[in-house]
Order: structure tokens, then sequence, then C-alpha cells
């Protein structure tokens, strides 16, 4: 489960962080495009596959506004070869995974991306306990959000959450990090006017988008402890570059009130 074949984060990392270097021009905007929307939807290739083309033709749309005669460099060759393959165009044209624009579909997905979060960050922040029925668990978080954890209760079907947190618990970690830093890497829409120059100054913050990853690596190992054997075989992790140095990051232990209400669950008897 949560596995994604065709997208290499571990690269895309690489690229992002410049650990590794450009194959060719305007690669490393789209590698931090891609991971931005892989994070949203980890299990849907082709609305990631489909934001990543949109934002190849951001950049050729800002190429030809500069010389209308497009006299192309190898380096600009080499991008429209590998962004614009007429497979690649003509799925996207037969069957486009996206119906609004991405800043809306993108939105849609905000409550749910909050809420894997908060359940990541309940895991985090309960109580280490050798005993099974004392340990963190999926059922203990959603009763824990659900009666007021985090603050106003929540109304949810249990079985939807559970949906959902299969969806997104790789990525979690990327989601909680976010939160720690000023660099915002998620959530940037490729068919907005201002994509591009925020992607480049973005880009320019190497620095910071190296510790951003740094703080996602510190949660993911702190994280991955307090699942249990078997989800921890279910889920693939994303792996890091060798060089990315863990930024450790602390979640304060639960409030008496919140730990009364993480303790208050009751497991079902069958």
């Amino acid at each position: 489960m949560s596995k994604s074949p065709q997208i290499d984060v571990l690269d895309l990392i690489s690229l992002i962080c410049l650990y590794r270097k450009e194959t060719y021009k305007f690669e490393r905007h789209l590698a931090l495009l891609t991971f931005g929307l892989w994070v949203i939807e980890p299990n849907d290739f082709k609305f990631v596959k489909h934001g990543r083309l949109v934002g190849a033709a951001q950049i050729v749309k800002s190429l030809v506004r500069k010389d209308e005669r497009l006299a192309l460099s190898a380096q600009q060759r080499k991008f429209l070869e590998n962004e614009f393959s007429a497979d690649v165009v003509a799925s996207a044209l037969l069957s486009p995974p996206v119906i609004g624009p991405f800043n809306e579909e993108i939105e849609q997905r905000r409550s749910e991306l909050e809420l894997a979060g908060s359940i990541a960050e309940s895991f985090l922040c309960a109580p280490n306990s050798k005993l099974h029925t004392k340990r963190p668990s999926l059922n203990k978080a959603i009763h824990f959000i659900a009666n007021g954890g985090y603050g106003p209760t929540y109304k949810f079907a249990p079985a939807t959450v559970k949906k959902q947190w299969v969806n997104y618990v790789v990525t979690t970690p990327f989601l909680l990090a976010e939160h720690e830093i000023t660099a915002k890497v998620i959530g940037l829409a490729p068919d907005t006017a201002q994509w591009l120059k925020s992607t480049s100054a973005l880009l320019e913050q190497t620095g910071g988008l190296r510790e951003y990853f740094g703080v996602a690596k510190s949660i993911q190992e702190a994280f991955l402890p307090k699942l249990d054997p078997v989800s921890r075989q279910r889920f693939q992790f994303v792996q890091f570059p060798a060089q990315t140095i863990s930024a450790p990051v602390e979640f304060e232990p639960f409030s008496d009130e919140q730990l009364k209400i993480y303790q208050s669950y009751l497991a079902p008897k069958y």
C-alpha cells in the first residue's frame, strides 16, 4: 500500500536539494512541483503527472514570452523531449484527471491532509508503552480527535478516516514538517500565474529546503517506532538521500486533559 513505483521520491529530494545536478534546464522546478503534488496525492500518479505537464507548459509559455522566435538551445530541446512526449500530451488531452483549477483541487483535499497530519501528530505526542494495549493506535487517534483532543470536535465516519489514513500515512512527515519551517513546498498550484516565479524564489533557498527535508526525516524517524510492526511493513515510507541530515523537532506530550481524552478510548469487544 501507499507505493509510488512511478515516482522516485528519493531522486526528487536529491534534485531539489542539489545533491545531484539537473540533466536539463527547469528539471529542478518540475521536481519540486512533482514532490508537492505527490504529498497531496501519493497514490494518484495521473494527478501528479498532469500537474507536472501543466507546470512544464507554464515554463514553455514563459520562454515564448521572452523570445517569440524561441530558438531552442540543446537544454531546452531536452526539456521539451522529456516533458512533452506524444504519449504524455495525448493522455492529458484524452483523459485529464483534474476537473477544475489546481488550486481548487488542492483546497478540496486540505481538510483530509490536515486530519491525516493531526492523526500522525497524536502518535508522536502519545506516551510510549511496551504494553500492546497502551501503544498509540489509529483507533485511539480517531477517538482523541473526534472528542476534541485538538480543539473543536469533528464529525466524521471512522471508516472514511481510515481510508484517508491509508492514502496519506507515508506523506504525513512532510505535512508536519511544513509547520516547523518557513519554506512552503506543498500546495503550489502549477496553473497559477505566479507558480514559476514562486518556485524560482523557493529554489534559491537551498538551505531552507535541505532543512525542510531534514525535519521531515526526523519526524519520520520518530513516527515509525510508534507504528505497529504490521503497519511498518505494510506502508513504503520514503528513503532519504544519504546527505539529508535529521533536524530534530520536539512534539510536546499530551497535556493532562488531552491524556484523559486519549486514555478514555475503549477498544470494541467482539
